[in-house]
């Protein structure tokens, strides 16, 4: 009997695990730099306050950065594992608003049916889990490729670069005034046919910081 809740025990932590292995963040010390200045980022796999496992470079797809001489790709050596963390070092450039990014290759992850539809309300994707309980589905495992996309928006100096304007029907726009370290995440899913997968996810987060 003990040896079967031992058992258990695991495999609830190893579903905790894969749940919150999704999400990647940006994040900064600060996100105010002067020009020419050396700038340090945390690649975070896990949550926005700690990481549970390095990026290494082979997993990256692009990684750039968008700012006064437009974009550039930076050096894959400029992306650096380190323990259970990523360090990126890059150097700003002349005063503007900068937007570092990262895109990983897709990877694919099997999931028995109780883990994924945990998944799928932890994180916040309610129309996969109904479509997944009207269709009968809530008992069929699943076969998930995944792909995830990473964003932080850098103030270099005091000149801010107006690079977006809003067409003429106008554009949501969501206002933080509170001062801190922010983040935004977006998840995509849908179900996938004729593939080796039956669901593929783009996830993608972006990160700020507001003073």
């Amino acid at each position: 009997m003990r040896k079967q809740f031992v058992v258990v025990a695991m495999l609830l932590l190893i579903s905790a695990t894969l749940l919150r292995a999704h999400d990647l963040f940006l994040k900064l010390d600060n996100y105010f730099a002067p020009a020419n200045s050396r700038v340090r980022v945390a690649v975070l796999n896990g949550s926005f306050t700690a990481s549970e496992g390095a990026v290494t470079p082979d997993r990256l797809r692009d990684l750039s950065v968008a700012g006064a001489a437009g974009r550039v790709a930076l050096a894959r050596g400029s992306w650096q594992p380190h323990g259970d963390t990523t360090w990126l070092t890059l150097t700003t450039g002349a005063p503007g608003t900068y937007v570092v990014g990262a895109s990983l290759l897709p990877r694919e992850i099997a999931l028995a049916a109780k883990v994924f539809n945990a998944y799928l309300e932890e994180d916040g994707i309610p129309d996969v889990l109904a479509a997944r309980t009207r269709d009968g589905e809530l008992t069929k495992n699943a076969r998930e490729r995944y792909q995830k996309h990473v964003k932080a928006i850098l103030q270099v100096g005091d000149l801010r670069t107006r690079a977006f304007e809003t067409d003429s029907q106008g554009v949501a726009r969501f206002v933080i005034r509170t001062p801190g370290k922010w983040y935004v995440k977006f998840i995509h899913m849908v179900p996938a046919q004729g593939d080796s997968v039956n669901y593929e996810s783009k996830w993608a987060t972006l990160t700020f910081q507001v003073r």
